[in-house]
């Protein structure tokens, strides 16, 4: 997953003469589906990670985020890796805008943790540029992740300024993880080099999954019939 510039760029100084390589991720904020990542990456041993967040959501945006209702996840979002929350000096702190995640910070973060190169989560905030720079004059290598797509309906002005533009910006990044072939496409498409392309998919939590399933199974015909669902159908349930 760490393959490429990345890598490469890191062996040339004195951080990756380390047998573990540092890795810095930068995120928005705790996201319910990340988390299980982080912690798997933190126990698997081959990279040391610490994640930067950029605010801590309330209640009340998360339901403007389109839960509806205000709410706080009923699920660990920052057990298992390491973390910390930077000072966000916005006038409006928020996660729905550009300038509501400024964290000027970020540069001193990066150069005390002796890092090996840096993840940022997207790059339609504030915080993210900030990010970018920071690692160029320290000299780090920037991945970048997300699920962007080409199947967003946009005007014809959008495009064009995304056309022009983008093929030039997407240079301030050395690697692109991609979570699913529609993002990889995306990449493809505003010209990144399919060998600075890397898959790394979203995952699930299946230490919480699997044994609810479990304790579950002795009711699956009697769920089943509550369901009007046949014994031996193959159902598919989707949440979303």
């Amino acid at each position: 997953m760490m393959g490429g510039a990345a890598i490469d760029h890191g062996q040339q100084g004195p951080r990756g003469s380390r047998d573990v390589l540092r890795l810095a991720i930068l995120a928005t904020h705790p996201i319910q589906y990340h988390a299980p990542w982080y912690r798997g990456l933190a126990k698997d041993g081959r990279l040391q990670i610490k994640v930067f967040f950029c605010h801590q959501t309330t209640p009340e945006q998360q339901a403007s985020a389109g839960f509806g209702v205000p709410f706080e996840w009923d699920v660990p979002l920052l057990e298992g890796y390491e973390h910390e929350f930077l000072k966000n000096v916005a006038a409006h702190p928020r996660t729905s805008s550009f300038s509501g995640l400024d964290v000027p910070d970020i540069r001193e973060s990066l150069r005390k943790g002796a890092f090996d190169a840096v993840l940022v989560n997207g790059w339609h905030y504030k915080a993210a540029w900030q990010t970018i720079w920071a690692s160029k004059r320290l000299g780090l290598p920037v991945l970048t992740r997300g699920d962007s797509h080409l199947h967003t309906p946009r005007s014809c002005l959008k495009n064009w300024v995304k056309e022009m533009s983008y093929p030039l910006m997407l240079r301030a990044f050395d690697g692109f993880l991609y979570v699913g072939r529609w993002s990889r496409d995306y990449y493809l498409h505003y010209g990144v080099p399919r060998s600075r392309i890397f898959h790394v998919a979203h995952v699930i939590d299946e230490a919480s999954f699997l044994p609810r399933t479990e304790s579950l199974r002795a009711e699956r015909n009697a769920l089943r019939k509550e369901w009007n669902l046949p014994n031996e159908a193959i159902v598919f349930l989707v949440v979303g």
